[in-house]
């Protein structure tokens, strides 16, 4: 026996003040004695506080686990507004009336504790007013009044839909308002703008006062799209803010938050409701209305198993009634009741079927779509009809019409699915053949179609054919019968007679063959029938192309068998290999094959085999080429035949030319052989050392003078075919010769030269006579006349150039110019400057001295430019700038004109001194260089262009000492950098201001929370450090102040740029707060390809998912409960894949809140 305990559950209470001011807070407080409790707001404690108007719902649980739920309303109500009119200023000994805002329920003034509307103030004074509404909301106001010559009148507002009443305040002897030039206390406008009014209390007592009045209009709402829903729960979605919903209907409407502008309503009764949204700001009011449909949603009322009909044979007649199974649903709103009807005549809507589209469909359930043909007679248009299908089996009818797209598709009822069945009619065949053994035989029945299991003559069958064994010529009668609607049919018939004699049947021909050969073997002639084994062939002889035993069964007239059998054998081909392709150098090769005996050689036209019988022969063939040769072998006993081939590849040796041979003056030489590929040098001489070996034009170097063997060998088709050639090449050592002196003997002279290297044995002179000493290597020519040139050529008769000495020797001269300093001299711009020989001048009688400014280096003289006693010059334009020229010293024969004879013989120059100028530069100033903070900056960039000097950078005035600094440079704040420029002795200094700045940003958008659905626009403001415009962008977005409705949470990035390229970058997050929902889809496809691959239930704000679904006949194919929203039906029971179709569902979703929503419906099946 099982005892159960029911428990009871006392519902909870909620105390707390519900109706409260804005400016107050509400405590709620639910009853203690439970163990937990949970909030429609997901709050789980039991007190919780607001000041949001709304529902608010307590679920508590008791220590056993039941729970139980209470409900409060909370009103938040507006607390008033008010202001004190009036003047602020009364003249001397006069008074002034002070007005609160009209229309409330108290008043309370101080100082007095008058509780009119209105008071006179007649002394100075500071005085305040507490108001309460109807709602028992308080707020208060003060003034202070002056006494004063002038007067300061306030402007009371009283703001109402449309217009706007301005009132003065009361006590004042006139009243001028402007714009309008009325004179009441108390004016109505209707335009938004500045108004002013001008009171007076007489002549010299006056005063005015400004307000901008503001003019308040009704806001136009849209309360939604008129919608009909399948079931009785809707969500309304205004687009108001502040308002309530109402309704009206035929039934009762519940909403969640009839305050709310989104709200779920549900209703009792299928029928047409129109919900009013009534927006309201407290001083305008509009509304608008949504019109929604109910429509009752069919319940299954258990499993809809499908019915099935069986059909004995392929043909029955069908009608729209007749192809439905039994209905599954009930509703309190059927379709095409009255309330149903009633309903879609509300939205306009027409579900009665089109003309002219009903026609029939169908399914095939035993097999792939399209493998069925299904007929109907007349047509597939006509409701009454005679079906005919291909092949048997089950198939599924609808009789389907179109309707208005607009007509609901999901809330008909549900009939279960009636299966039509057919059967294909029982056929059976029988066969009698006489056993082996004579006097009986075995009769076979094949059974084909109906539905298994069968029966012959009741008995069981296993498959669908019966054997039975029978005497010779009995008769037999079978009744064949299956599970299906189809009758049952009868064969009867008699046996053969079956006392038969052994026949002489034997098989005769040919038995071995070799591989892809045929023979034919040929049965004893004169049977009635003949079958052979294997091939089935129906003749006496038979065609055999494989190895095997075939046997042939005859049979004679009388019915009697016989059988016989041969073996055919299969004999190998010889194996026959000629070798491996090869190539040879030459026009002769051996080959050799196996097998060594039985074969013979063949091949192309010219070809000449030593023994074209031996399988090791030699071959001759006319030309150069590639040559196929064929080696063929038939095996002596089987006669089987077998070749096989092998190509030789006969080549002939390349030609190679090394060079002409060759003689080179030094160690080096440029070889060039043919081809100048393909080839490798050597040589047999050490140290040789080719620069690129591999190339037939390549340099080669040897250890020392003589004559060298090159070598080129050029690689032919096979190592035996190379070709090599040789060069020889001589190289022969430059001779060396020296000129040891040209010294005066009177007034001759003779040179003396120093002779080594080269061919000595075979040094020859020419220029002058002399004479040659083998043992010292001195040549000592014959005297020579002073001052006659001398030009001596010595060659060795080798490939070496001649080795020429010029000159010439006065032995008369004695001119000396002397020494010079060597200090160079350099100027910035124009200068002069002086200089003197070191004294050490030696001059003869007839010498002059002088000083010249030239450009010729040491005792060159090249161009003069100037020429003085006194060594003074000034170095200047039209000199060039940059360019080195000398000061030299010089002595020789004066020219008769004051200077010197520059062609004297006796000429002496002295090696200069260097001078040298360079044009004085003004650097142009450098305008101030903007970089962004943390940006580093090249001062190069900075640098004047065109000039060839130095720039170096100084981070202080370097006239004070500083050093030198990287022209790379990142400051942090504005700095000056000065720059040294120099030119040769010139140099100049200026300065680089740099400016740091950097953009910063004023304003931007604070982190905001929208409800989905709601825009927000994004606004930033910045400045920068340098001045200039800033354009402000948003990553993704256009615009600087964009306008965005996302649909999650999403954080948009904000950059600011100056001119300068300087920036800043800040970001905002967006936050979406879901509404509690849940999106289940109407049609999956689980076929692998990643998409849409599980039916499962999504939404927002979603905890756990309770899910169940079933077929159209109430199987249950799949359930879970699972806090993982990605758990899911893969479309499959059991690991195998479901049909395709319809599936119903139901599920139950707990949203993070605690609250639960109930869906249930259809979903489609595709792949």
């Amino acid at each position: 026996m099982v005892t159960a305990t029911v428990f009871t559950v006392s519902p909870p209470t909620i105390a707390g003040d519900t109706d409260i001011c804005n400016y107050e807070t509400a405590t709620l407080t639910a009853s203690a004695g439970y163990t937990g409790y949970i909030w429609n707001t997901g709050e789980t404690t039991n007190v919780i506080t607001t000041n949001t108007a709304g529902n608010y719902t307590v679920t508590a649980t008791d220590t056993n686990g039941c729970t139980s739920q209470a409900s409060v309303a909370v009103t938040v109500n507006a607390a008033p507004t008010v202001n004190i009119g009036g003047s602020a200023t009364f003249c001397t000994g006069g008074s002034t009336t002070l007005s609160a805002t009209g229309g409330l329920a108290q008043y309370t003034w101080l100082p007095g504790g008058e509780t009119t509307p209105s008071v006179t103030a007649a002394t100075a004074g500071s005085y305040s007013v507490t108001v309460t509404n109807t709602a028992g909301c308080t707020a208060s106001a003060a003034v202070t009044v002056s006494e004063n010559a002038n007067l300061s009148p306030v402007i009371l507002v009283n703001n109402l839909c449309g217009s706007t009443e301005l009132d003065a305040g009361s006590g004042f002897g006139s009243y001028l308002w402007s714009p309008g030039g009325e004179t009441s206390q108390v004016i109505t406008v209707t335009t938004a703008g500045v108004y002013s009014v001008t009171v007076s209390n007489g002549a010299t007592c006056t005063g005015e006062t400004t307000l901008n009045a503001v003019i308040e209009t009704p806001v136009v709402v849209n309360a939604g799209i008129d919608t009909l829903i399948c079931g009785y729960t809707y969500t309304l979605q205004s687009d108001g803010t502040t308002g309530f919903w109402t309704y009206t209907g035929g039934g009762t409407a519940s909403f969640t938050n009839a305050g709310n502008p989104i709200t779920d309503v549900t209703v009792n009764a299928c029928d047409v409701y129109v919900f009013t949204w009534n927006e309201d700001n407290g001083i305008c009011q509009s509304a608008d209305d949504v019109m929604v449909g109910f429509i009752d949603e069919p319940q299954l009322t258990g499993a809809c198993p499908p019915e099935q009909e069986d059909v004995c044979g392929n043909s029955t007649g069908i009608n729209p009634g007749s192809v439905l199974g039994a209905l599954c649903t009930n509703s309190n709103c059927p379709e095409g009741s009255v309330e149903w009807n009633d309903v879609l005549a509300a939205f306009g809507i027409d579900c009665t079927p089109i003309a002219g589209t009903c026609h029939w469909e169908w399914d095939f359930i035993d097999g792939p779509a399209g493998t069925e043909t299904v007929s109907f007679l007349p047509d597939a248009f006509t409701p009454d009809v005679t079906v005919t299908v291909t092949p048997f089996g089950h198939y599924r009818f609808r009789w389907v019409c179109d309707v208005a797209g607009n007509c609901p598709q999901t809330c008909g009822s549900v009939f279960a699915d009636k299966i039509f069945n057919f059967t294909e009619p029982l056929t059976a065949a029988d066969n009698a053949i006489c056993d082996p053994t004579p006097g009986t035989f075995t009769v076979s029945v094949n059974i084909v179609g109906g539905e298994g299991p069968y029966t012959v003559n009741g008995a069981p069958v296993a498959g669908n054919v019966y054997t039975e064994t029978l005497p010779s010529a009995s008769v037999y009668n079978y009744q064949i019968d299956d599970n299906s609607v189809c009758p049952p049919i009868v064969i009867a018939n008699a046996g053969p007679v079956c006392d038969c004699p052994p026949l002489p049947v034997t098989v005769s021909g040919i038995t071995e063959i070799c591989p892809g050969e045929t023979t034919t073997l040929n049965a004893t002639p004169g049977f009635v029938s003949y079958e052979w084994t294997p091939g089935g062939n129906l003749t006496p002889d038979i065609a055999v192309f494989f190895a095997g035993t075939y046997t042939v069964n005859v049979t004679d007239s009388a019915g009697c068998t016989g059988t016989a059998s041969a073996t055919v054998t299969e004999n190998p081909i010889p194996v026959t290999d000629a070798g491996p392709d090869d190539i040879i150098c030459g026009l002769t090769y051996t080959l050799a094959a196996v097998p060594a005996a039985g074969g013979s050689w063949s091949s192309a036209a010219g070809v000449v085999f030593v023994n074209p019988g031996n399988a090791a022969t030699a071959v001759t063939v006319p030309n150069f080429g590639t040559y196929t040769f064929t080696w063929s072998v038939t095996d002596p006993i089987s006669g089987c035949f077998n070749t096989d081939d092998v190509e030789i590849t006969f080549t002939n040796s390349p030609l190679v030319n090394a060079g002409p041979d060759d003689s080179v003056c030094g160690l080096t030489y440029t070889l060039d052989a043919s081809p100048n590929t393909g080839g490798t040098w050597s040589s047999a001489a050490a140290g040789v050392v080719f620069a690129n070996p591999g190339n037939g034009i390549t340099d080669v170097t040897v250890p020392g003078i003589g004559t060298y063997t090159f070598t080129w060998t050029v690689t032919g088709a096979t190592p035996d075919c190379s070709g090599t050639d040789n060069v020889s090449i001589l190289f022969e050592e430059q001779l060396t010769a020296t000129l040891v002196s040209a010294d005066c003997n009177g007034p001759v002279y003779s040179v003396v030269i120093d002779l080594s290297g080269g061919n000595d044995t075979n040094y020859s002179v020419s220029g002058v006579p002399g004479s040659y000493d083998a043992v010292t290597g001195l040549f000592t020519s014959a005297p020579l006349a002073s001052g006659i040139p001398y030009s001596i050529s010595i060659t060795d008769g080798s490939s070496c150039a001649p080795v020429v000495i010029d000159g010439v020797t006065d032995c008369n001269c004695v001119t000396y110019a002397g020494t010079m300093p060597l200090t160079p001299y350099t100027f910035c711009g124009n200068g002069q400057v002086t200089v003197a020989n070191n004294g050490d001048e030696f001059l003869d009688d007839n010498d002059a001295f002088t000083y010249l400014l030239h450009n010729g280096s040491g005792t060159t003289l090249g161009t003069v430019y100037a020429q003085n006693s006194n060594g003074t010059f000034t170095i200047g334009a039209p000199l060039e700038a940059g360019v080195t020229y000398y000061i030299s010293a010089v002595a020789g024969n004066a020219d008769g004109a004051g200077g010197i004879d520059l062609t004297d013989v006796c000429l002496s120059v002295a090696a200069g001194t260097p001078v040298m100028f360079d044009l004085a530069i003004t650097l142009d100033p450098i305008e101030p260089a903007n970089i962004c903070a943390g940006d580093s900056y090249d001062l190069s960039i900075l640098e004047q262009a065109g000039l060839p000097g130095t720039f170096t950078w100084y981070n202080n005035n370097p006239a004070l000492g500083a050093t030198p600094v990287n022209a790379q440079i990142a400051p942090v704040t504005d700095a000056t950098y000065w720059v040294v420029y120099e030119q040769g002795g010139c140099t100049d200094t200026t300065t680089a201001l740099i400016e740091v700045g950097a953009v910063v940003f004023d304003y931007v958008q604070p982190d905001t929370s929208i409800l989905a659905g709601q825009s927000v626009v994004l606004n930033a403001s910045a400045t920068s450090g340098l001045g200039g415009a800033i354009t402000i962008s948003w990553d993704g977005l256009s615009g600087s102040n964009p306008t965005v409705s996302p649909n999650q949470t999403t954080t948009y990035t904000v950059t600011a740029t100056d001119e300068w390229g300087c920036t800043a970058t800040e970001s905002v997050t967006i936050t979406i707060i879901q509404q509690n929902s849940i999106i289940i889809p109407n049609a999956f496809s689980p076929n692998g390809d990643g998409f849409n691959d599980i039916f499962r239930v999504t939404g927002y704000n979603v905890a756990e998912v309770e899910m169940y679904i079933y077929d159209r006949w109430g199987n249950a194919m799949y359930s879970f409960t699972s806090t993982d929203l990605l758990q899911g039906w893969d479309g499959s029971k059991n690991g195998v894949n479901a049909e395709l179709g319809v599936y119903v569902y139901y599920a139950v979703a707990t949203f993070t809140d605690g609250t639960q929503e109930f869906v249930k419906g259809n979903v489609t099946l595709v792949r």
